[in-house]
């Protein structure tokens, strides 16, 4: 099911960027950058969805739709990494959304594979710094 008010609701939620101005024909960076990661959802989250499709939504045509997913890409793997935590927590909270208004038990599977996820980074953190500081303790010998 797909329900395009409740994706605008969660980018507003996260970006401060209302539906009006998330399909407005207005270019700027911090409209541009909520479109792409709604497009990058719908194509992810509802496959059957054309570019034609997901472009009426947002008010652009379809050629738009498809450079803002090639240009998700690119920025996913910033250095800084700003855009892929905002796309990360817009993903997480629109598949929980997605999964309660659709009645599925889903939600909290996915609220669990977060949470275990987060714990597994930070795991992982914590193992990168033990093995620093014994590099360090071996240096000092």
């Amino acid at each position: 099911m797909i329900d395009f008010n409740l994706l605008t609701d969660v980018v507003e939620e996260f970006s401060g960027i209302k539906k009006e101005e998330l399909i407005s024909k207005r270019r700027f960076r911090h409209l541009v950058e909520p479109r792409m990661m709604c497009s990058n959802l719908m194509k992810e989250n509802h496959p059957r969805l054309s570019l034609e499709q997901i472009g009426s939504m947002l008010n652009v045509d379809h050629s738009s739709v498809l450079y803002h997913i090639k240009t998700h890409k690119l920025l996913m793997v910033q250095k800084d990494g700003t855009y892929k935590k905002i796309y990360d927590q817009i993903s997480e909270e629109y598949i929980k959304e997605l999964a309660k208004s659709n009645g599925n038990v889903v939600a909290e599977l996915i609220d669990k594979k977060y949470k275990l996820e987060k714990m597994h980074t930070e795991v992982n953190d914590m193992l990168k710094l033990i093995e620093e500081r014994r590099e360090y303790a071996d240096l000092k010998i």
